[in-house]
């Protein structure tokens, strides 16, 4: 998975968290205003019955309380009040947190990706200009130092290149053998790095979607039974008291 599939992963859970929370607030704050409404409906219709009499407000509290509407109002209230809401977004706000490690983690192989490629570009211009500054010496200082070494072939060749950065106290082409060489080690140390980083990379992705993903779904899907056992017990408590044959009245 690239970094850019991750980011967009990272910014579903982000969305995913924000639209349950705004839906069980939504829900709470729907509620309660409906409780209150209903509470104070019934306040309106009760008092005129009363016929102007003072008895006490006890009496007013358990005739609103005993109202169907407004018991089940208080118990739908309750219930979702209870609802394990937090435990399902903590179970997404963790593995959005897991995501956003990978990401770095993804980022940061690619940052030594980029890294090891710039240097292995910059190594083969390295080696051409070495070979090409090696090449311009010894066609010059070659064969004079070729005869005094008496050696032929290859070996020959190399020694008289040795013998040339000696006698001139180091050449271009040394100095450019010794940044080849530094090039060199730098990118044999970023492709072992690269490596590493991969292997590490993998074995984090690989161990929090076999640990996060189950535990994240768990939690939703108990959300999910105790949201619909609160609506499905709600629902029978209203048909058992009748309430469709009132709201339909």
């Amino acid at each position: 998975m690239f970094p850019r599939s991750y980011k967009f992963v990272f910014v579903i859970f982000g969305r995913w968290v924000e639209s349950l929370r705004k839906l069980v607030i939504s829900q709470r704050e729907y509620l309660k205003s409906l409780t209150g409404w209903v509470r104070l409906s019934l306040v309106h219709f009760v008092e005129p019955e009363r016929n102007g009499s003072q008895s006490p407000n006890r009496s007013l509290v358990k005739s609103v309380n005993s109202n169907p509407v407004y018991a089940l109002c208080q118990q739908w209230q309750t219930a979702i009040d209870q609802m394990p809401d937090r435990v399902a977004i903590e179970a997404i706000a963790g593995f959005a947190a897991v995501v956003r490690e990978m990401l770095r983690l993804q980022y940061e192989e690619l940052r030594i990706r980029k890294k090891a490629e710039f240097l292995a570009h910059e190594l083969k211009k390295q080696e051409l200009s070495l070979r090409s500054a090696s090449m311009r010496e010894l066609s010059v200082c070659a064969p004079p130092l070729h005869s005094l070494s008496g050696n032929s072939g290859d070996r020959g060749y190399e020694e008289n290149f040795d013998i040339i950065s000696r006698r001139r106290g180091g050449s271009k082409a040394t100095e450019r053998w010794q940044q080849t060489d530094s090039t060199r080690r730098r990118l044999e140390e970023e492709l072992e790095t690269e490596q590493k980083a991969h292997i590490d990379t993998r074995a984090y992705t690989l161990n929090s979607l076999q640990t996060g993903l189950p535990f994240m779904f768990q939690a939703l899907v108990t959300f999910s039974k105790i949201e619909f056992e609160i609506y499905e017990r709600l629902y029978k408590m209203g048909d058992s008291r009748h309430l469709t044959h009132i709201t339909n009245k």
